[in-house]
Order: C-alpha cells, then structure tokens, then sequence
C-alpha cells in the first residue's frame, strides 16, 4: 500500500512538472524581446534579476492558461510583464475603494428587453486612452462617457481633459493619480463643466489646478444610472456608454489578449474603473458580454477592450457589478 502511494505521488508530480515545463532559454529570450519592445532599462545586476522572475512569472502564467483545453479567452505578453503584483494595482489601477456618495439605486424593469448595441460601430466612441503611471483610471471613466454622450447627442467628437479632473477635483474626495471614484468625478464635471485635452492635456501626474471655465467645451446637467444587474446595465447602454468598476488586479485579467472573459473565480473587491460601450452576443459560444473599453492604451488586451461575459453571479465578473453604473447627461 506504501508503495502504491509513493508511486501515485511520483507520477503525480512528474505530470504537474510536464504541464509547468518551459525552457529556461525561451523565457530569456521573450524576457529579450520584451525588454526591447518597452525600452526597458535596468541599472544593477539585482534589478534585472528581479525583473526577470517577475516576467517569469506572468509569462507562466500565461501559458499555463492557454493550454487549457475548453477556454473562452486567452492571454498574452503586454508593457506589464516585469512589473510585481503590488506595482502594477499601486499604478494602473485607482478606484479608491471608498463607499459611492449617497444615491438611490434605479429599481430595474424586469419587462423592458434590449437589443445588442455597439457604441464602437455608431461612432460615438474615440481611441482608447493611456492613464500612464497613474492610478488616475476614475478620471477616464468619467471623462470617456461625457465625450461619447456628447457625440451621440451633438453627431460629433470631442476629445477631452482627464488631467482636469485629475488636477480640480480633489475637493470632491478624489485624489488624483492616488485614486478616485467615477462618481466623484461626474459630481466635479456637473459644477465646472470640461475644458478640451488640447487646452487641459495629460501629463499622468498630480498638477495644480488651472481649470479655465471659459474654454469649458461641454456641460453635464445630470447623471442616469442603473440598476447593478445585467439587464440594468443593457437598459442604461441603449442610451450610450457607462462607467463601472471592477477588480483588475486578477493576473488573468491583467493579462488579457481575448475571447470572452469568463473567469469566475475573479475577486469582486473592485480596484480599477473603467467603461462598458456596449454589449453583443456570441450565438456560436453561447454567451452575452459586456464591451468594455480600459485605459491601459491600444496596445492592451483586444486593442484596449476587453469582452467580459455576462453571468447570474450577484456582482457579474470582476465585480463588474459592485458600483452603481452611471451615464452623464449632457446639456
């Protein structure tokens, strides 16, 4: 009997070791590659090693999924790779975690049915934003509705200032590229209006505030919201886009490339804003998913979008479904 379960634990972990084998000289030379590709640069010995276990360790993680038979979304290599768990949620991330202000929560219509829409499509919907080095994600979960709400309504678009958000809104209980929430932001916007990024541009840092309210280019009169339900969330895009929140910080998120993303076993504490611009469905791997535009750049997951599914979980994937979404209005 001994040897029988002697046996059975070799063979155990033979196996384990031949799912996780990867050559050593493959991870170097991706690890290469990627330090090229980002221009990376590294000033001691201790650094690059350090950097390079980090790498590692995505760059096995990655595979390990993409091995998976069955899977609804795949991963792949992007600028984060060499970047430890804690630093990547302390930069790219930035919803505060802090509770929303006080609002009521629209009681959802179990009756009203929506059809699929793609904000993408109706050209409402500009190129995907870069926060940078900055847990300033709230502020483009903001500022990305008001711009497209401001293209459905005028047939036109505009680009517009993250970076006044990021500069004039910290009497509103954000805090800059220290983190923020949509909310907060849609309650600045309501008082002040924004100014164009060309006049406001981006700099992925905490600035003075020096918000002109005479070059203010579009004004918000109010905020829509929804119920934290799929269909809720369905009803408030038939309208244009939405800010939501999710947790980010999950490797397999962070690492995206695309499919659907269908994780389920993703944390709901939410940690990154982001903005869902519509949703579809995949007939083929019968699935609903939401579109959801990040602000990491064009560079990635499925050219800055990720498609999240739709599930019966209380708080969707990711917690997609932990804060209110909400949808500016615009005067």
């Amino acid at each position: 009997m001994r040897t029988g379960l002697s046996t059975l634990v070799v063979v155990g972990l033979a196996v384990a070791s031949a799912e996780l084998a990867i050559d050593p000289s493959t991870i170097d030379y991706e690890f290469v590659n990627f330090v090229a590709t980002y221009g990376r640069s590294y000033t001691t010995k201790d650094e690059y090693l350090v950097r390079r276990a980090n790498f590692e360790a995505q760059y096995r993680i990655i595979e390990e999924h993409n091995a998976k038979p069955n899977i609804s979304y795949w991963l792949g290599p992007n600028k984060f790779m060499d970047l430890s768990d804690d630093e990547f949620t302390a930069y790219f991330t930035g919803d505060s975690g802090a509770p929303e202000p006080e609002r009521e929560e629209p009681v959802e219509d179990p009756l009203k049915c929506v059809a699929p829409v793609d904000w993408r499509e109706l050209g409402a919907v500009g190129l995907v934003k870069d926060q940078g080095k900055c847990g300033s994600c709230w502020a483009f979960s903001t500022v990305g509705p008001v711009e497209e709400m401001y293209a459905i309504k005028y047939g036109r678009q505009v680009v517009l200032s993250e970076q006044q958000v990021v500069d004039c809104s910290w009497d509103y209980g954000n805090d800059g590229c220290g983190g923020g929430l949509f909310a907060q932001g849609y309650q600045y916007v309501q008082d002040h209006g924004l100014e164009e990024a060309a006049d406001y541009p981006y700099n992925a840092v905490d600035g003075v505030c020096f918000y002109d309210s005479g070059k203010a280019r579009v004004q918000v009169q109010g905020i829509e919201s929804a119920a934290r339900t799929p269909s809720g969330l369905k009803g408030l895009l038939i309208e244009g886009p939405a800010s939501i929140s999710l947790h980010a910080s999950d490797p397999t998120f962070r690492n995206y490339k695309s499919g659907i993303y269908d994780n389920r076993d993703c944390p709901t504490t939410v940690n990154h804003a982001v903005q869902t611009v519509g949703w579809e469905q995949d007939l083929d791997a019968g699935m609903n998913y939401f579109i959801v535009r990040n602000s990491w750049g064009q560079s990635w997951g499925d050219h800055g979008y990720i498609k999240i599914a739709q599930t019966n979980q209380t708080l969707g994937i990711c917690g997609m479904l932990y804060r209110v979404p909400m949808q500016p209005i615009i005067a």
